[in-house]
Formats: C-alpha cells, sequence, structure tokens
C-alpha cells in the first residue's frame, strides 16, 4: 500500500479506537490516548488528516476529566507535532 492509503486508514482507525474508548466509560485516558497516538505515529509522521482527528478527539474532552498523566501526554503530543517536519 501506499502511503496515502496507510495514512487513510490510519485516521479511521484512530477514530474508531476513540469512539472505543469513549464508549468505555464517557473518557480519554493517557494509556487510550497513547494506543490513539501510536497509530498516528506508525509512518513516523502525524499528518494531516491525523492532526484533524487528533484535535477532535481532544476537543471531546472535559476539562475535569483531565488526569495529570493525560496533561502530560497532551503535552508530549502538541511537542511533537509542533516540531516535526
Amino acid at each position: 500500500m501506499n502511503n496515502s492509503t496507510d495514512s487513510a486508514r490510519d485516521h479511521v482507525e484512530m477514530a474508531l479506537k476513540a469512539a472505543e474508548a469513549f464508549a468505555n466509560d464517557g473518557k480519554l485516558d493517557a494509556r487510550e490516548l497513547t494506543a490513539i497516538i501510536d497509530i498516528a505515529e506508525r509512518d513516523s509522521v502525524i499528518d494531516q488528516e491525523e492532526i484533524r482527528v487528533l484535535r477532535n478527539i481532544i476537543a471531546r474532552l472535559e476539562p475535569a476529566e483531565v488526569t495529570p498523566a493525560l496533561r502530560a501526554k497532551l503535552a508530549e503530543l502538541f511537542d511533537k507535532v509542533n516540531n516535526q517536519g
């Protein structure tokens, strides 16, 4: 498969993984976010579609539910996205 096909599949898989995480208990934890980020990083680049999916996932987070571990994972993600390329 080519990279664009892999990327298309990856962002769909990310969205499904997030839906599963939120459906499980209504929240997203650091472990679940890590699994979603791992999908995005399979090809060593978080592309614009994957960033769009990650933004949508993050937008669903309730501030009161963001644990210190999740906050640290979000900060790590922001650093990766802002420093790639």
